[in-house]
């Protein structure tokens, strides 16, 4: 991929996000145990994306209900299946939080126009990933990728590129250097020091950020 697609494809990804963004700022209907934008892994290889965005006072329900409904709908394509679904919603103290559910770390990725993959280490490395560079371990020091073992479970990761917190199932082995650990066990992605973006709209990163954990 030559430079020039490379921007293109990262501008669109970060026009995508803010879109979610400026429709997250619209709604309004339940709550959240998270006090950021999360994306959550589920054990069972589905996911949940809480967006927690400042609220707009200007915008309506029903104009946001009626995209959120339509932008679903043209994912799903006239398929039956529940691929994604609009859970929950809520706005308190000028805070908006969204709760979507995913059938697969794919089809987030497809509907939001991202990366994000979740699978074995081999699995990983044939669809194409680079899992060579610097782990850190929940404890705070480096580890690579050899010296990662998971005892009785079974090891695997996921790759995103997005600035978002993310909980894991099972237990963390090891993550990027491009991310950080939070005392309550929720990973953070760093985002680019991209000089030519204002600080609000680095929402997607040049670099995949890998989180390695195990499950049993």
């Amino acid at each position: 991929m030559n430079q020039e697609e490379t921007c293109v494809k990262k501008c669109k990804a970060i026009l995508t996000a803010l879109a979610v963004i400026f429709c997250a700022a619209m709604l309004a209907g339940c709550g959240s145990s998270y006090n950021s934008t999360t994306f959550v892994l589920n054990k069972d290889r589905s996911a949940r994306q809480y967006i927690i965005e400042d609220a707009d006072a200007d915008t309506t329900i029903t104009e946001l209900k009626a995209y959120v409904t339509a932008s679903i709908r043209d994912y799903l394509a006239g398929s039956d299946d529940e691929l994604i679904k609009l859970e929950k919603c809520d706005i308190n103290d000028g805070k908006v939080d969204i709760e979507l559910l995913y059938a697969t770390c794919a089809d987030y990725a497809a509907y939001n126009d991202v990366v994000c993959f979740e699978g074995t280490l081999q699995e990983a490395e044939e669809a194409g990933f680079d899992l060579t560079g610097t782990y850190l371990t929940p404890e705070g020091g480096s580890i690579s990728l050899d010296q990662i073992t998971a005892g009785e479970g079974q090891i695997r990761v996921l790759i995103m590129n997005e600035v978002t917190s993310v909980d894991l199932p099972g237990t963390l082995l090891a993550y990027s250097d491009n991310a950080v650990l939070g005392e309550n066990g929720i990973l953070t992605t760093i985002p680019d020091t991209d000089e030519s973006l204002p600080e609000e709209f680095r929402t997607i990163n040049y670099n995949n950020s890998y989180f390695i954990y195990s499950v049993k």
